[in-house]
């Protein structure tokens, strides 16, 4: 064989190990933000029906949907919170935005994404789920169709 063949063989086995690490390295993130998750769930003697993960932190709802779960895991600290369904009366998504002057005109970039609950008992104030940050972050991976999905998701069950 050439040299060359056997350079682009290496290049590509190299490539495919790189695509299979990370992708490792993904699904094992995923399995602790998951079980950070049920670990919640157990200590309200409740299971978990859906989940769905972000990049650092994963979202979910007990199996007779009276719980919603959120737990976010950073080098630097944890965030576990739980709230029953019961006790919300209002969900919606608060984003913080600010202008970005562009070329011929001005875009907005989004500084935070957050799904706040809201209880019933106005003296209990606010729960707020932070799904993205621009101190964390650069760029969003999804969080957007996340947060709008959950924000569905929670005010239906408020309905019922």
């Amino acid at each position: 064989m050439e040299l060359t063949t056997i350079t682009g063989l290496v290049v590509i086995a190299l490539c495919v190990m790189i695509f299979v690490i990370i992708h490792k390295s993904r699904v094992n993130k995923e399995r602790e933000l998951v079980n950070g998750l049920k670990a919640i769930a157990l200590s309200c003697n409740s299971d978990i029906q859906e989940v769905e993960c972000g990049l650092e932190f994963a979202i979910g709802m007990s199996d007779v949907k009276d719980y919603v779960f959120f737990y976010k895991k950073r080098q630097d600290y944890t965030n576990e919170q739980y709230v029953p369904l019961s006790a919300v009366g209002k969900c919606y998504v608060q984003s913080v935005r600010r202008p970005h002057p562009a070329k011929g005109s001005t875009e907005v970039i989004i500084d935070k994404l957050d799904l706040i609950l809201e209880f019933k008992d106005k003296k209990l104030g606010q729960r707020r789920f932070e799904f993205y940050n621009s101190d964390e972050r650069l760029q969003m991976n999804g969080e957007m169709q996340l947060i709008q999905n959950w924000e569905s998701i929670i005010n239906n069950c408020l309905k019922k």
